[in-house]
């Protein structure tokens, strides 16, 4: 009877405590955010107000996938991390994975290429012309929205696709795969749907120029395809527009 009673109270506090666990990190990850945009911001104010390259762009092509730490050689860290120097403070802590393993990626860019991070980052200037969306290029920019949680679409190595989400989903599991094109993609979890029915009723943060930061779900969000295998989720146009 006593051992009945123990198990029942602990499938009613359980649950309560892993909401307030997770309430917690939701509101590590808007300070995260909110001092990841500070870092940008004063990175801006060292260099003539101009927002941090793109790292993903070449070749003239535009920029298109927002979440990338390094990429092909070239990483965040030469910019960054004089404002930010603990790659924790570009990856949401309500990931899978521990976000210090990736700080040899972070710091020794050129030895771990195409790693991926939890957070969507949209400074550089560049374009997404199906939501008339483009990334801050200053601290004069019109658009508001600096960075938010990752919600993306996209094939992995093991020949399937999934979408993956910084923030838990009632679906979400953990796996080590890399995405598609070998990308480290641990920080994120991952959610077996079609690329036409994204993940409803995830709670997540946004960052703005100013450096404060919203709230929004993933109902709110207006997507952008890259491809036909890949998209991602930006959120709702009317908050930054």
């Amino acid at each position: 009877m006593v051992i009945a009673i123990i198990a029942l109270l602990m499938g009613i506090i359980m649950p309560a405590l892993r909401a307030a666990r997770d309430q917690a990190r939701l509101v590590i990850c808007s300070n995260n955010q909110r001092q990841l945009a500070v870092g940008v911001n004063t990175y801006m104010a060292d260099n003539d107000a101009k927002t941090l390259p793109c790292i993903v762009e070449r070749g003239g092509d535009a920029y298109s996938w927002p979440n990338f730490l390094n990429y092909f050689g070239r990483g965040m860290y030469p910019y960054l991390g004089n404002y930010v120097p603990e790659v924790g403070g570009l990856m949401c802590p309500m990931g899978p994975a521990n976000p210090v393993d990736y700080q040899d990626a972070y710091v020794d860019y050129q030895e771990f290429p195409n790693v991926m991070v939890s957070y969507n980052m949209y400074w550089g200037g560049y374009p997404m012309t199906d939501i008339e969306f483009e990334g801050p290029k200053n601290a004069n920019s019109r658009t508001k929205l600096l960075v938010s949680d990752t919600l993306n679409f996209g094939p992995t190595n093991d020949g399937r696709s999934r979408w993956y989400s910084s923030h838990r989903h009632s679906q979400s599991y953990k796996t080590d795969i890399k995405d598609g094109w070998d990308n480290l993609v641990s920080v994120l979890w991952f959610i077996d749907r079609e690329m036409n029915d994204p993940p409803l009723r995830i709670k997540m943060n946004m960052a703005y120029t100013d450096c404060h930061v919203e709230r929004y779900v993933s109902d709110e969000t207006i997507h952008h395809q890259h491809g036909p295998a890949r998209r991602f989720q930006i959120p709702p146009r009317d908050r930054w527009k």
